[in-house]
Order: structure tokens, then sequence, then C-alpha cells
């Protein structure tokens, strides 16, 4: 395959919207040196958001459609690269014909906690069987670039941060006693421990931007969390703003553009313990409700613990803005490959 002036790469997702979507912004703003397009199913109930310098390719049909769909779409759009997000979409590494293949998993799907210890096996494998058709994988964190090493060469894992160019993280005036987290109300996100924090945490407002479901959402409700509904990305910028805490108490997890948004905006980030997210210097209590409810408890009521908690927001983006993201992107889209002049 010829490599255009202007290198051309297609991203690929079956779960177009949240976290990946931000993800996947993210990495075209860091390589304006490429031509990107995205191919995406729309889930359900989110927003879609074209980044700037990119265009899409909806999809909105079932994803064996949407795999049928892959090869007319690589054939239109002729890539240098494939980047694909996420496992499922991952699984459709072999079809991406002469381009070279990068992977972004987005938290490995065998670090699912929500799933038999057979499934987590068969998702292990599959992962080592499409090793042999990846040329990269972009990891987001230490612990998941270790993960990454055991499906590839070493030599083909790159660890790109997924922070947004922040040069110094500016703590947020205090507005209360306000808990703020973002996500699909899911398994993944494990919204009964969020609700348990809650109930352990008196006179302090937990809010939950997100939906998804029913049953998990009355829990939360039933608990005192205030839950928002989707929101557009202008309005979770704004919810966060009136917060002073962020609250991740997912249950596995690599390193999601949620923490990163709140960082933006100078909120101090309280994490569930989850290795990945430690390897990035995130703050992480242990895993219970109870410990973390105390240390957001103290965070409101000893200044101490509340300025150790900012120190390390601080810390984390002082660490990962100097990740050179956009080289490393570019260098695995184009691997060796010089681009035409």
């Amino acid at each position: 395959m010829s490599v255009a002036a202007i290198p051309r790469v297609l991203h690929v997702t079956e779960a177009l919207g949240g976290g990946v979507q931000s993800a996947i912004a993210h990495f075209v703003d860091q390589t304006p040196g490429a031509e990107h397009t995205i191919y995406g199913r729309v889930r359900d109930g989110e927003e879609t958001k074209t980044p700037a310098g990119a265009a899409t390719i909806p999809h909105t049909g079932s994803f064996l459609d949407f795999s049928r769909g892959l090869r007319r779409v690589i054939a239109e759009v002729d890539p240098v690269a494939v980047h694909f997000h996420s496992s499922l979409a991952g699984a459709l590494r072999p079809f991406a014909g002469g381009a070279r293949v990068i992977y972004s998993p987005h938290c490995f799907a065998f670090r699912r906690s929500d799933v038999s210890g057979l499934q987590r096996t068969v998702f292990r494998t599959v992962e080592r069987l499409m090793g042999r058709f990846t040329d990269g994988i972009v990891a987001v964190s230490p612990y998941e670039a270790e993960d990454a090493a055991r499906f590839v060469a070493p030599s083909k894992v790159s660890i790109v941060s997924n922070l947004a160019p922040i040069d110094t993280f500016e703590p947020a005036p205090v507005h209360g006693r306000r808990v703020v987290t973002v996500g699909r109300i899911a398994p993944q996100k494990d919204p009964g421990f969020f609700a348990e924090v809650a109930r352990n945490t008196p006179d302090t407002l937990f809010t939950w931007v997100g939906d998804g479901d029913a049953t998990a959402r009355r829990q939360l409700e039933d608990a005192g969390v205030e839950v928002t509904g989707w929101q557009s990305p202008d309005q979770i910028d704004a919810t966060l703003r009136k917060s002073d805490l962020y609250l991740h108490t997912a249950a596995w997890e690599a390193s999601p553009m949620s923490l990163v948004e709140a960082l933006a905006v100078g909120l101090p980030v309280v994490c569930r313990e989850e290795p990945s997210l430690r390897s990035l210097g995130y703050l992480c209590v242990e895993d219970s409700p109870a410990r973390v409810a105390t240390t957001v408890q103290s965070f409101f009521d000893d200044a101490p613990v509340a300025h150790q908690v900012t120190e390390r927001a601080a810390a984390v983006v002082e660490s990962l803005r100097h990740i050179p993201s956009g080289e490393r992107l570019m260098h695995a889209y184009l691997g060796d490959t010089e681009v035409t002049k």
C-alpha cells in the first residue's frame, strides 16, 4: 500500500460514545499530521460528536452488519493504519487488509470481574491469537502495557497518555460537599459500590452523570445519589465545575477519559483500588466502600487529607503531561515507513 503525503488513519469502534469517543478525539488531536476517519457503531442514548480534524462513518445496525461493512469502509478510506478501539472491535483485526493494525483495548476484557474465570480465559486466549495480526498496541498505563506485552513483542507496545494538554493542575474552588462521577450505569462502573459509599458519607451530595441499567439507577437514587441521565460534553463540563471531588469506583479499568476531564477542571480524584490507575499515580483506596467513604469524609473534614488528595492529582498531571503521545502515535501508525513528501 502506498503512503499518501498525509497518512490516512481509520479508527474502528463498535461502541462509539462515552470514554471511547473521548479517547479517539484525543488521539486525533495529538496527531494533526494524519487524516482521521472514524467508523463507529453508535450506542443507544449517547451523544456522538465528530472531533475537529476527523470524519465519521456511523453505523446503527448489528455488530454483524458492522463487521461486514468494515471491508467496504477500508476500501473507501484506503488507510495506512487501522486503529481498533476496545476488545470487541479488536476481534476484527484480521480484516484490516494491507494496512498496519493498531489496537487500543481500553481495558482488556479479561480484566472484567463480572464474568466467570472460564470466560476470562477465553478472552485472554483470543487476545493471544489476535496478537499475530497486530502491528502495535497502544496502552494507556504501565500496567496495561505489561498486559499487552504478553501478546505482542514489547517493542510493539506504546504507552500513550490520554491526558489532554494541561500545563499544571489548578485546584477548583470549593463549593461545599459535592462528589461526582461520570459514566454508564453498568457493572464495570459498579454503581452499587458508589451507592454504598454515598450511604456511608453523611451531609454530602453525590451525583452520577450518565444512565444505563434501570435497576442499578434505582439503587443509586435509593442511596440519595442524584442521577442526571446522559449529558452533552458541555453539560458534563458544567457539572464537574460545580463539584468538589471526583470519585471513581469502577471494578475494573484502564485509564478513563472521565478522570482526565476531572483533572482538567481542577477536581481532585479519589479512586477505588485498581492496579492500572495506581500505576498512573492516582490516589487509590482499599477496595471497600467503608474505607473509600472514610477517605471522602476526611477530604472534606481534614485539611491534611484534602492537601494530600490535591497534591496527588497535581502529581498525576505533572507525570502524564511529559509522555510524548503524538510522536508515539505517529510512529505506531507509520512504523518505519517514510511519508512521501
